[in-house]
Protein backbone atom coordinates (compact mmCIF):
# COMPACT_ATOMS: atom_id res chain seq x y z
CA UNK A 1 0.00 0.00 0.00
CA UNK A 2 1.08 3.58 -0.74
CA UNK A 3 1.48 6.21 1.59
CA UNK A 4 -0.08 9.49 0.89
CA UNK A 5 2.03 12.35 -0.03
CA UNK A 6 2.13 14.15 3.11
CA UNK A 7 4.39 11.28 4.88
CA UNK A 8 6.79 11.37 2.25
CA UNK A 9 7.34 15.18 2.73
CA UNK A 10 9.03 16.60 6.18
CA UNK A 11 7.23 18.93 8.05
CA UNK A 12 8.67 22.87 7.54
CA UNK A 13 9.18 25.62 5.17
CA UNK A 14 8.11 24.93 1.49
CA UNK A 15 10.33 21.87 -0.30
CA UNK A 16 10.96 22.76 -3.79
CA UNK A 17 12.09 19.55 -5.21
CA UNK A 18 13.23 19.48 -9.07
CA UNK A 19 11.01 17.28 -11.01
CA UNK A 20 13.66 14.71 -11.86
CA UNK A 21 14.43 14.18 -7.98
CA UNK A 22 11.00 13.19 -6.74
CA UNK A 23 10.43 9.77 -6.03
CA UNK A 24 7.89 8.05 -8.55
CA UNK A 25 6.04 6.62 -5.49
CA UNK A 26 5.28 10.37 -4.25
CA UNK A 27 4.60 11.38 -7.74
CA UNK A 28 1.95 8.65 -7.70
CA UNK A 29 1.06 9.31 -4.04
CA UNK A 30 0.08 12.83 -5.10
CA UNK A 31 -1.96 11.82 -8.12
CA UNK A 32 -4.10 9.46 -6.13
CA UNK A 33 -4.29 11.07 -2.60
CA UNK A 34 -6.40 14.21 -1.70
CA UNK A 35 -4.26 16.99 -1.39
CA UNK A 36 -6.30 19.23 0.96
CA UNK A 37 -4.60 16.96 3.91
CA UNK A 38 -1.56 18.31 2.97
CA UNK A 39 -0.77 21.97 4.01
CA UNK A 40 0.11 24.38 2.07
CA UNK A 41 4.10 24.71 3.03
CA UNK A 42 4.46 20.93 2.44
CA UNK A 43 3.26 20.22 -0.90
CA UNK A 44 5.80 19.28 -3.73
CA UNK A 45 6.09 21.56 -6.56
CA UNK A 46 6.40 19.17 -9.54
CA UNK A 47 7.99 20.83 -12.24
CA UNK A 48 11.19 20.89 -15.11
CA UNK A 49 14.36 20.42 -13.63
CA UNK A 50 15.65 22.77 -15.46
CA UNK A 51 12.68 25.94 -14.60
CA UNK A 52 13.97 28.19 -11.66
CA UNK A 53 11.67 30.36 -9.43
CA UNK A 54 12.13 32.81 -11.69
CA UNK A 55 10.84 30.83 -15.19
CA UNK A 56 7.84 29.67 -16.61
CA UNK A 57 7.46 27.65 -19.26
CA UNK A 58 5.82 28.45 -22.57
CA UNK A 59 2.25 26.67 -23.71
CA UNK A 60 2.73 23.74 -24.79
CA UNK A 61 3.80 22.95 -28.32
CA UNK A 62 5.48 26.31 -28.25
CA UNK A 63 8.77 27.46 -27.97
CA UNK A 64 10.48 30.37 -25.35
CA UNK A 65 13.89 32.49 -26.41
CA UNK A 66 16.12 33.65 -23.90
CA UNK A 67 18.75 36.23 -24.76
CA UNK A 68 21.21 38.05 -22.47
CA UNK A 69 24.23 40.47 -23.39
CA UNK A 70 27.62 40.58 -21.46
CA UNK A 71 29.65 43.62 -21.88
CA UNK A 72 33.32 44.40 -20.53
CA UNK A 73 34.83 47.48 -21.20
CA UNK A 74 38.17 46.52 -21.49
CA UNK A 75 37.76 44.54 -24.51
CA UNK A 76 36.52 45.86 -28.34
CA UNK A 77 33.57 43.17 -28.32
CA UNK A 78 30.13 42.25 -26.46
CA UNK A 79 29.05 38.68 -25.50
CA UNK A 80 25.52 37.51 -27.03
CA UNK A 81 23.64 34.28 -25.28
CA UNK A 82 20.75 32.97 -26.47
CA UNK A 83 19.23 29.72 -25.67
CA UNK A 84 15.57 28.38 -27.67
CA UNK A 85 13.78 25.84 -25.88
CA UNK A 86 10.47 23.72 -25.55
CA UNK A 87 7.16 24.02 -23.72
CA UNK A 88 9.21 20.63 -21.61
CA UNK A 89 12.36 22.44 -20.93
CA UNK A 90 14.03 20.82 -24.15
CA UNK A 91 16.93 22.88 -26.11
CA UNK A 92 16.04 23.47 -29.32
CA UNK A 93 19.08 25.89 -30.30
CA UNK A 94 21.95 27.84 -28.08
CA UNK A 95 24.09 30.18 -29.15
CA UNK A 96 27.20 31.99 -27.67
CA UNK A 97 28.80 35.06 -29.96
CA UNK A 98 30.93 37.91 -29.58
CA UNK A 99 29.86 40.86 -31.57
CA UNK A 100 32.48 43.42 -32.65
CA UNK A 101 32.51 46.88 -31.67
CA UNK A 102 31.76 49.09 -27.98
CA UNK A 103 28.51 49.48 -27.00
CA UNK A 104 26.69 50.54 -23.70
CA UNK A 105 24.74 47.45 -22.27
CA UNK A 106 21.21 48.75 -23.51
CA UNK A 107 22.02 48.64 -26.94
CA UNK A 108 23.98 45.30 -26.46
CA UNK A 109 20.76 43.87 -25.16
CA UNK A 110 18.86 45.01 -27.74
CA UNK A 111 21.90 43.43 -29.96
CA UNK A 112 21.35 40.18 -27.93
CA UNK A 113 17.26 39.58 -29.23
CA UNK A 114 18.08 40.74 -32.61
CA UNK A 115 21.01 38.20 -32.73
CA UNK A 116 18.44 35.65 -31.01
CA UNK A 117 15.64 36.25 -33.44
CA UNK A 118 17.62 36.54 -36.54
CA UNK A 119 18.75 32.82 -35.40
CA UNK A 120 15.23 31.53 -35.10
CA UNK A 121 14.79 32.46 -38.62
CA UNK A 122 17.20 30.96 -39.69
CA UNK A 123 16.43 27.92 -38.08
CA UNK A 124 12.86 28.52 -39.19
CA UNK A 125 11.37 28.02 -35.50
CA UNK A 126 8.15 29.55 -34.60
CA UNK A 127 8.74 31.40 -31.24
CA UNK A 128 5.62 32.54 -28.79
CA UNK A 129 7.51 34.43 -26.44
CA UNK A 130 11.43 36.10 -25.59
CA UNK A 131 12.61 36.60 -22.11
CA UNK A 132 15.42 38.90 -21.14
CA UNK A 133 16.73 40.83 -17.77
CA UNK A 134 16.81 44.03 -19.39
CA UNK A 135 13.43 45.91 -18.24
CA UNK A 136 13.90 48.66 -20.31
CA UNK A 137 14.27 46.56 -23.51
CA UNK A 138 11.37 44.39 -22.85
CA UNK A 139 9.20 47.66 -22.59
CA UNK A 140 10.34 49.09 -25.53
CA UNK A 141 9.57 45.74 -28.03
CA UNK A 142 6.38 45.41 -26.47
CA UNK A 143 4.95 49.24 -26.81
CA UNK A 144 5.63 52.23 -28.65
CA UNK A 145 9.18 53.39 -28.09
CA UNK A 146 10.89 56.05 -30.34
CA UNK A 147 14.83 55.82 -29.98
CA UNK A 148 17.02 57.48 -32.67
CA UNK A 149 20.84 55.81 -32.90
CA UNK A 150 21.56 52.32 -32.98
CA UNK A 151 18.89 51.10 -30.62
CA UNK A 152 16.13 52.79 -32.52
CA UNK A 153 17.53 51.25 -35.74
CA UNK A 154 18.09 47.49 -34.00
CA UNK A 155 14.43 47.82 -32.53
CA UNK A 156 12.90 48.26 -35.83
CA UNK A 157 14.71 45.02 -36.91
CA UNK A 158 13.05 43.38 -33.65
CA UNK A 159 10.10 44.05 -34.23
CA UNK A 160 9.90 42.93 -37.71
CA UNK A 161 11.66 39.82 -36.58
CA UNK A 162 8.96 38.90 -34.41
CA UNK A 163 6.46 39.68 -36.75
CA UNK A 164 8.05 37.10 -38.98
CA UNK A 165 8.66 34.13 -36.17
CA UNK A 166 5.59 34.52 -34.91
CA UNK A 167 6.57 36.28 -31.52
CA UNK A 168 3.59 37.13 -28.80
CA UNK A 169 4.89 38.84 -25.95
CA UNK A 170 8.35 39.84 -24.56
CA UNK A 171 8.97 39.24 -21.06
CA UNK A 172 11.48 40.78 -18.59
CA UNK A 173 12.62 38.24 -15.57
CA UNK A 174 14.71 38.36 -13.15
CA UNK A 175 18.69 37.65 -13.97
CA UNK A 176 18.43 34.56 -11.71
CA UNK A 177 15.66 33.26 -14.55
CA UNK A 178 18.18 33.88 -17.00
CA UNK A 179 21.45 32.02 -16.01
CA UNK A 180 22.08 30.42 -18.89
CA UNK A 181 21.89 32.88 -21.90
CA UNK A 182 23.97 35.25 -19.41
CA UNK A 183 26.31 32.38 -19.13
CA UNK A 184 26.53 31.74 -23.15
CA UNK A 185 27.20 35.96 -23.31
CA UNK A 186 29.87 36.10 -20.59
CA UNK A 187 31.78 32.57 -22.78
CA UNK A 188 31.70 34.37 -26.18
CA UNK A 189 34.64 36.60 -24.27
CA UNK A 190 36.58 33.33 -24.64
CA UNK A 191 36.42 32.64 -28.42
Amino acid sequence: MQQPLHHLVPAGPVLEIPQNQVPPAAIEANEQVDTTAVSRHQRVKRRPAWMTDFELPPPYGSLKHNSDAAVKSSVNHIGVGVTIRDWEGNMVAAMSMPLGGFFEPEPGEFLSVREGLLLSKRLDLKIDWVELDAVHVASAVNYVYVNDGLAGVVLDDIRTLCREVGVSKCLSIPRQGNEMAHSLAARAFFF
